[in-house]
């Protein structure tokens, strides 16, 4: 979601209890938001929400940052064509 006033790119995580016991999902929002923190300069003002339905495969820190760096600015862009 694109943000008009403000220069920074925020993060928003939830994790369900669905995920797992509170060890993996501490641990899913503790290298989510370290990803986040290395690539925030790099993306334009958005607010990013993290919504992971389970665990099956647990993302390492070099997917996620892949993942924020091509994902994000991809989903902005469909947000701004409409």
């Amino acid at each position: 979601m694109p943000l008009r006033h403000s220069g920074i790119c925020k993060l928003g995580i939830t994790v369900s209890k669905k995920f797992g016991k509170a060890h993996l999902r501490n641990y899913f929002k503790r290298i989510v938001r370290e990803a986040f923190r290395h690539i925030r300069h790099e993306l334009p003002s958005c607010q990013i929400i993290v919504l992971p339905k389970t665990h099956k495969h647990m993302p390492i820190f070099a997917e996620l940052l892949q993942d924020f760096l091509h994902q994000v600015p991809e989903g902005l862009s469909k947000l701004t064509k409409k």
